[in-house]
Formats: structure tokens, C-alpha cells, sequence
């Protein structure tokens, strides 16, 4: 795709370390549109299709952007049917459990691939849209902060001061209250009890 993968408009590179694209700062609008874009192809993958895939790699990296900024979801090497006796589970194969920094908290203890698991990925993925920041980075947290971008936003609305997760770039322009609301709504995808996320749908 020739605007590369959403990871590395946002930060600069590529995690596979691969790439020659051209970099732009992404304003709100696409950020919104690249956002709504991935929401509605992964819940096409979860409610479209019969029966539903668990995509299980999902992260800033296997989204591909398009001229326009409009994307795609890639990477479905490890991409999961689920049975139709029970769409909320599938064994991992291999063990393999994602792309470190997306993957859901309960993969580590069920090692198994479900729905919510993707929707926990999703919320990643616009936490990185709205605060700029790597799953696994935080740039700008207090001294001593040992989280991750999940923790790091939770600890902000914990203390009252979740407009500080939000990229200051961003801030100022018009769009404060649809940036608050996007950042509520990943924080409700990346909840620690799957059953609490909501669904793509």
C-alpha cells in the first residue's frame, strides 16, 4: 500500500523493519476515518462472515493505508475460523499469541484465541490513534512508570486527567470532544474481563 502501515505512520518505522514509505502527519480526520475504516472490516471478519474469524494478529502493523488513507487489515497467516458449536473460542496454534503489546491479558492463562481478544487488540490500535504513543512506549509518563499504553491511560482516567492521554498536536482544533469520545471508547475495548468489551459490531 503506499502510504505503508498505520504503525509506521504513527511512529516512524516498521516493527518487521521493512518499508520505504513516505511519512505525513496524520490529522484527526484521517485518523478518524483509518479508525471507523478498521472497526468495520473487523466486524466484518467477526459478524459478516459465517462462520466468523478471529484474526488474533490484529495490531498498527497489519493495517495497510491506502492513498486516500483508507484501510485495509492484512496478515491473516494465523487468522482463526471459529466452530460453530462456540464462537467465543479456538485454540491457539503453535502458541502463538500476538504481537507483543496488543494481546489481551487473558491469553496468557487460557491460551485461547476468542472475539474479545481482537476487540482488546482494536482498543490498542486507537489508543495509538489518539495519543500517539507505542503499545509499549510511553514516552511522556511520569518518571518511574513501569506500564504499558493501556496502563498508562487507565492510570490518566483513574486521576482524573484523561485529557492528557490525547496528542497534543491534535488538541485545540475543533475536534476535543470526538477525541475524548474515541479515547472512552477504546478504553471500553480494552477493559482486563473480555466480557465487559463490547463486540465489533
Amino acid at each position: 500500500m503506499p502510504n505503508g502501515t498505520l504503525y509506521s505512520q504513527l511512529h516512524g518505522g516498521s516493527l518487521l523493519g521493512i518499508g520505504n514509505w513516505k511519512f505525513e502527519f496524520l490529522d484527526w480526520s484521517n485518523r478518524l476515518r483509518i479508525g471507523v475504516g478498521v472497526a468495520r472490516g473487523l466486524a466484518w471478519l467477526h459478524h459478516g462472515c459465517q462462520p466468523p474469524y478471529v484474526h488474533q494478529y490484529f495490531s498498527s502493523n497489519v493495517v495497510l493505508l491506502d492513498d486516500d488513507f483508507d484501510a485495509r487489515i492484512a496478515e491473516f497467516g494465523l487468522a482463526r475460523l471459529m466452530g460453530s458449536r462456540d464462537s467465543n473460542d479456538s485454540s491457539f496454534m503453535n502458541g502463538d499469541l500476538g504481537e507483543f503489546g496488543y494481546v489481551a491479558p487473558e491469553y496468557s492463562s487460557t491460551m485461547v484465541a476468542s472475539l474479545k481478544g481482537d476487540v482488546y487488540s482494536f482498543g490498542v490500535v486507537l489508543l495509538e490513534l489518539v495519543t500517539s504513543h507505542k503499545p509499549i512506549g510511553v514516552s511522556n509518563a511520569e518518571v518511574g512508570f513501569k506500564g504499558n499504553l493501556v496502563d498508562w491511560v487507565n492510570q490518566l482516567f483513574s486521576t482524573g486527567r484523561s485529557k492528557d492521554a490525547v496528542d497534543k498536536a491534535l488538541v485545540g482544533k475543533g475536534h476535543d470532544d470526538e477525541m475524548m469520545q474515541f479515547l472512552r471508547i477504546a478504553c471500553t475495548c480494552v477493559v482486563p474481563r473480555p466480557k465487559d468489551r463490547p463486540s465489533m459490531y
